[in-house]
């Protein structure tokens, strides 16, 4: 059995699109386990489970992270050793038919996901499988954790993964990108097999490229980071407001100008995304050319 889970937050209309791309595409019998915190018409009838508890712990990483081990906990009591989880982002669905054969790559790697090379982290939920027994083997945890870079914030949703898997003597494999990368490594995209990442789809939209091109030009924004990860509340404040003087309207103004970018190309994708597959890929070219 394949079992989907997701985590969606204050957006129904990326439950809507999952939820009917899934309902296309997938050619296999399937349960879905979903948090739907904030999302009105939760469909719950045609969901295995579903809740609505915001489960606050931490930064919103933390919180999606607690989700995603929660329903992966749900899944494997209800199952078996050899279902198939698949977690997905929120505005992650197939625009292509999935098949069993999907899944046939777990029979030579115990775990699957896309993966962003310029981080420790290396795993991804937005899509990533593995066998029931393997999740837990490894006692799968999707909690961040910190990168090794100091001068960016890389503690990211499934930090802890790789090191499981490497202790456990586990295998690991990389879901290709298989459209060109424009805004992000892991937004826009079309990962091998037909999925579709749509990136921050239910947040404000800065991605790590993004915070990665600041870091640069305003390197008081590194010094920011480290002080604020390593010193206590009261200097933190303090570093956060002499970084906002030292950065001043520049860093804002740039700042801005990034997300308006990112949420105009945002929407011009949700609008082809209720057309069909052939209008989003023909809209990913258009993104790739600007």
């Amino acid at each position: 059995m394949l079992r989907i889970l997701t985590v969606h937050y204050r957006d129904s209309f990326w439950l809507r699109q999952q939820m009917e791309h899934l309902k296309r595409n997938v050619q296999i019998p399937y349960e879905l386990y979903a948090f739907v915190h904030g999302v009105e018409g939760s469909l719950s009838k045609k969901m295995r489970f579903v809740s609505q508890e915001p489960i606050a712990v931490g930064s919103p990483s933390a919180s999606h992270a607690m989700k995603l081990n929660i329903l992966a906990d749900i899944a494997v009591h209800e199952g078996h050793q050899d279902d198939v989880l698949w977690f997905l982002d929120s505005d992650a669905f197939p625009i292509l038919p999935i098949e069993e054969g999907f899944f046939d790559v777990l029979e030579e790697s115990d775990f699957v996901s896309v993966a962003d090379e310029r981080l420790r982290v290396r795993v991804h939920p937005c899509c990533a499988f593995t066998k029931s027994a393997c999740w837990q083997e490894i006692r799968g945890d999707w909690k961040p954790g910190v990168g090794e870079d100091l001068d960016v914030a890389l503690g990211d949703t499934g930090a802890r993964i790789p090191d499981a898997l490497l202790r456990a003597g586990k295998s690991w494999k990389k879901i290709e990108r298989i459209n060109s990368v424009t805004v992000d490594p892991l937004w826009f995209a079309v990962f091998q097999g037909g999925v579709y990442h749509h990136g921050a789809g239910s947040r404000r939209s800065k991605s790590l490229t993004d915070n990665e091109y600041l870091l640069r030009k305003y390197p008081v924004y590194a010094w920011l980071s480290k002080v604020r990860r390593f010193s206590n509340s009261r200097v933190s404040a303090l570093a956060a407001k002499l970084g906002q003087k030292a950065i001043g309207r520049r860093y804002m103004a740039d700042l801005e100008a990034i997300i308006d970018r990112n949420r105009r190309l945002s929407e011009e994708m949700r609008l082809l995304i209720q057309k069909d597959s052939s209008a989003m890929l023909s809209g990913l070219n258009n993104i790739e050319n600007t």
